[in-house]
């Protein structure tokens, strides 16, 4: 466990005194002894009494230093009642309790115990919504992980992928690999919470792999129904619901979707209602009802507009994606001059923002035009390989792109050509299906 350090109280005092730049003689002089017996402590030789112990410490600089096992007893626990409140968000608890833990990382032999404390740290710091801070002693706690104890490395690791999805440096794929090697630990105490295997299915199905997001989101429902939050619940439901559609279970979807929403109704989440009404909207345009998907995506809109403040992060792309569903919408519904206004908006809200987003615009436009050779042509050489390279949510735009693209090749009787798009259909549900 972390803290069990194997050396004795003299040989901690050393290790302490060399990284401070002190001598002997120094520590002497504050304990008006010789610096013989100074030595003679420091080797084993002569006993470190209670008082000499405090003397040390405070000339040292570290009056709450857990040294004793049984100091260091009562520091894990404390360690790990931190790591409690922080779980069950009770922040500024555990705020106040941090404050008043010492800092263990300043001792030079408590590799393990110092991983774990900084790693417990972080967790707090991104409770706080202070990311650059919880990055920065991320990056710092590497030099300890080859003293990282299995519960320390599973914070690591979930302390990582969190960084990759909430911390804005945004890479499913990166998150992805640290939740998994999360829950490959071996003989780790600590089990994974509901949120981890949450945001591995989001990784799934942001990379295009629908089916795994389905799995570990149904895991959620029945393995962790219980130890999940309200908010989680309306999370599963909303993702599972988007990813049953993608699949062609628009009957489970509606279900799912309709649940969602009704629950962030419930605890007046209006910006995830907008988010929801979004992906409504979507599912609308697969049911070929475009009307009432153009309706929801002006609301989500509104909502999403009115709300923004307490958005989740992303707010910008799925601002962007719900003015791609209200451009579709106008497409299916015939009103070129309004889906290419539509279209216009949306360019021109993303084009410093979002590139792949761009791109599903300018697709968009060239599907309006298939008889074009120079649509067809963007179409395959540039929008279709951009959008499914993006390993981004936008690979189910890609899909829609090539059936439409697949169905004018068909109905022109462009036999091979069809075909091409038929074989990049077949490897875009080999990627929604299969984890290669």
């Amino acid at each position: 466990m972390a803290g069990e350090s194997k050396l004795s109280l003299g040989e901690k005092i050393r290790q302490i005194r060399i990284a401070k730049g002190l001598s002997q003689e120094n520590l002497a002089t504050a304990l008006q002894c010789s610096d013989v017996l100074v030595s003679r402590i420091e080797r084993g030789l002569s006993e470190c009494d209670a008082e000499k112990l405090v003397i040390i410490k405070k000339y040292m600089g570290i009056e709450n230093a857990p040294l004793l096992d049984s100091e260091l007893e009562i520091y894990n626990k404390s360690l790990w009642a931190l790591y409690d409140d922080i779980n069950n968000n009770r922040i500024a608890q555990a705020r106040a309790m941090h404050d008043n833990i010492f800092p263990i990382t300043s001792l030079p032999f408590e590799g393990a115990l110092s991983m774990l404390y900084t790693m417990i740290e972080i967790r707090l710091l991104y409770r706080e919504d202070n990311f650059t801070a919880g990055e920065e002693k991320l990056n710092k706690a590497d030099i300890y992980l080859k003293h990282a104890s299995t519960e320390a490395l599973h914070i690591y690791h979930r302390n990582k992928g969190d960084l990759y999805i909430y911390g804005g440096k945004l890479s499913y794929k990166d998150a992805l690999w640290h939740y998994l090697q999360l829950l490959d630990l071996d003989n780790c105490s600590l089990k994974p919470v509901p949120a981890t295997y949450l945001n591995i299915g989001h990784c799934y199905y942001n990379l295009g792999k629908t089916y795994h997001a389905i799995l570990y989101f149904e895991r959620i429902k029945t393995e962790h129904n219980s130890d999940s939050s309200s908010h989680q619940k309306m999370i599963i439901d909303h993702m599972l619901g988007v990813s049953y559609m993608q699949i062609g279970e628009h009957g489970k979807a509606k279900k799912l979707l309709e649940s969602a929403i009704a629950q962030a109704q419930s605890v007046h989440r209006h910006g995830t209602v907008g988010v929801i009404l979004s992906n409504m909207a979507s599912l609308n345009i697969k049911m070929d009802n475009p009307k009432e998907g153009l309706r929801l995506c002006n609301q989500a809109l509104v909502s999403m507009q009115e709300n923004r403040a307490p958005l989740i992060k992303n707010y910008d792309a799925l601002h962007a994606m719900t003015l791609f569903f209200k451009a579709r919408c106008l497409f299916m519904m015939n009103t070129r001059d309004k889906c290419i206004e539509a279209i216009n908006q949306g360019i021109a809200f993303t084009k410093e923002k979002c590139n792949v987003a761009v791109l599903a615009f300018e697709a968009l436009r060239h599907t309006m035009t298939l008889n074009n050779s120079e649509s067809t042509a963007y179409l395959e050489d540039v929008a279709i390989p951009g959008l499914i390279a993006s390993k981004s949510a936008y690979i189910y735009i890609a899909l829609d792109i090539c059936k439409a693209l697949e169905a004018h090749y068909k109905k022109k009787g462009t036999t091979k050509k069809a075909l091409a798009i038929t074989a990049i259909i077949k490897d875009i549900y080999e990627e929604m299906f299969f984890v290669k």
